[in-house]
């Protein structure tokens, strides 16, 4: 699955929501496990963090860190589109294409890495909230 295809999958929940955050973070779990990159999930205000790593233990380890939140939008905004060499859809900038990019880059890497990567996906980087964050959750 290419950057574009894997993206526009993650643009097509609606994850304003929790339950569709909930949904994406199932998918993004799932997608890692099909290939072969063990996951995990913990909770944090009843919302998933979604962990993975590939690599070595010990010695240098590279984070990645990302969200499938987005701030609201219209429905017609989860619906992908690309318009010549651009797509467009709530969150594909901010940063669902960059978390597709992550994604690939820990599939790519995963037979090969020579330090520790460590992905890190949480639910709430577009919330208000000031306790009890996904990020604090991670570290």
């Amino acid at each position: 699955m290419d950057e574009r295809l894997l993206t526009e999958k993650l643009i097509a929940y609606d994850s304003s929501r929790a339950e569709e955050i909930r949904l994406a973070a199932g998918f993004v779990k799932g997608w890692l496990e099909a290939r072969d990159i063990e996951a995990r999930q913990i909770g944090v205000r009843d919302l998933p963090v979604t962990i993975a790593e590939i690599g070595p233990d010990g010695g240098p380890t590279v984070l990645l860190h990302g969200h499938l939140d987005v701030v609201p939008g219209r429905p017609g905004q989860f619906e992908p589109r690309l318009d010549g060499d651009r797509l467009f859809g709530r969150g594909a900038y901010d940063m669902k294409g960059a978390l597709a990019a992550m994604l690939l880059v820990l599939h790519d890497l995963r037979d090969r890495a020579k330090v520790r990567v460590r992905l890190g996906v949480v639910p709430d980087e577009e919330s208000e909230e000031e306790m009890e964050r996904g990020s604090d959750r991670l570290v």
